[in-house]
Order: C-alpha cells, then sequence, then structure tokens
C-alpha cells in the first residue's frame, strides 16, 4: 500500500487509555465542584430569603435553567469545535471564574434586598418572582457554563456512535457520583473543617485545576497525534 493511501494514524492504548481515564476524572471532579457551589449557594440564600423552601426553590430553579441552557446551546456546537478538550478545559477556568462573581453579587443582594422585601412582601407572587430573577441573575452564568462542560467532554473523548455506549456513559456516571460526593462533602467534611467560605474557594481551585489539567492534555495529545502522523 502506497503512504498516501494509507489511514489517518491515530494514539492508541496506552496513551489513549490514559487520556480517556483523565476525562472520566475530570468528569468527577467537575461534578463533585457543582454540587458544592450548589449547596453553598442554597445555603446562602436561605440565609438572605429567610424561608428555607422558597429560598432553595429559587436557587434550583435558577441553576438548572442555567444547566439545561448551557447543555442545549454548548452540546448542539460542541461537534464544531476541532480541539474539544481545550475547549472543556477552558470552559472549566470559566466555571470557576464566574462562580468568584457570585460573592460580590449576594453581597449586593444583602444591601438591597430589605428595600426589595419592604416592597413586595404583600404580594406573594412578585415576591417570589423577585426572588427567582435574583437567584437566576447571581448564578445564570456560572450554572450555564456547567451545563455546557458535558457534551464537551463526552465529544472529546468519544469518537463513534458505537464508543458513546461505553466510554459517554462512563462519563456522565462519573459526573453524577462526583455530584453524590460533593453533596454530601460539604455538611460532614468540608463545612466542619473548611467553613463556606474555604469551601466555595476550594470548589472553584478545582474548577481551575480540572481547566489547565485539560487544556495541558489537549496539547500533549495533540503533540502525540502529530508525532504519530510523522512517523507513518
Amino acid at each position: 500500500m502506497k503512504t498516501s493511501e494509507r489511514p489517518a494514524p491515530q494514539v492508541r492504548s496506552p496513551y489513549r487509555s490514559r487520556t480517556v481515564l483523565a476525562g472520566y476524572v475530570f468528569a468527577f471532579v467537575s461534578g463533585a465542584a457543582a454540587l458544592v457551589y450548589e449547596v453553598l449557594w442554597v445555603r446562602r440564600f436561605v440565609s438572605l430569603f429567610g424561608a428555607t423552601a422558597p429560598a432553595a426553590s429559587a436557587t434550583l430553579s435558577a441553576m438548572f435553567v442555567g444547566l439545561a441552557a448551557g447543555s442545549l446551546l454548548v452540546g448542539r456546537r460542541s461537534a464544531r469545535w476541532r480541539r474539544p478538550l481545550r475547549a472543556y478545559g477552558i470552559l472549566e477556568v470559566c466555571i470557576a471564574l464566574a462562580a468568584l462573581t457570585v460573592i460580590p453579587a449576594l453581597g449586593l443582594y444583602e444591601r438591597i434586598y430589605p428595600a426589595i422585601y419592604n416592597g413586595s412582601f404583600n404580594h406573594p407572587l412578585v415576591f417570589v418572582a423577585v426572588k427567582t430573577a435574583l437567584a437566576a441573575a447571581a448564578l445564570f452564568v456560572p450554572a450555564f457554563l456547567m451545563g455546557g462542560t458535558l457534551p464537551l467532554l463526552a465529544h472529546a473523548f468519544v469518537s463513534s456512535r458505537e464508543e458513546f455506549g461505553k466510554t459517554g456513559s462512563v462519563i456522565y456516571a462519573a459526573n453524577t457520583f462526583g455530584a453524590v460526593l460533593g453533596a454530601l462533602a460539604v455538611p460532614f467534611l468540608l463545612l466542619p473543617t473548611l467553613g463556606a467560605e474555604r469551601s466555595y474557594f476550594a470548589a472553584a481551585a478545582a474548577n481551575l485545576c480540572v481547566g489547565a489539567l485539560a487544556i495541558l492534555l489537549d496539547r500533549s495529545y495533540r503533540v502525540a497525534r502529530e508525532t504519530a502522523a510523522e512517523g507513518t
């Protein structure tokens, strides 16, 4: 067979196996960080809004709207990006930065909320709508970015429909398992040892680390592919 007729070289095991394993770790850590944020956001909005159920409902509604929008919009475009792993890494870094902007937003809410409370308390539906709008304004951007991570991560490591059943499902399972442990870690581990503020910054640091590692892995994976191409 002539050299020009050979198929495009692929980076195979063990390097490919290590990169897919890294994808599972990224999904796990990202899911854990997301639920740490979510639990701490609910906790903060409860202290701000007062009643537990309305505060939790407003926070979760804002969170899930952002997640759904991010998954939909980023998922539709993920196949167009030639380097989805790098895009995923950038998205994780942006999640950390966006999550840090929630803190000053909540500080602003604490100053203006008494006036909102006095103006809308006698109108329950308006009051609930205002709470939800405030939560959405603070949380939509980081939640939107979180929603876009799994489509990009799956696209980075799933190269065919046949592979999606195995690799794609494990990525989603790792993300879900990380979310469960993240939610449990907040009351039983993070808050008793680090406190709320340090736990929040720890979650942001986790996103930053995952993002940086994904970008580096994308670069090394591309170099490996180019080396394989030169050797054919």
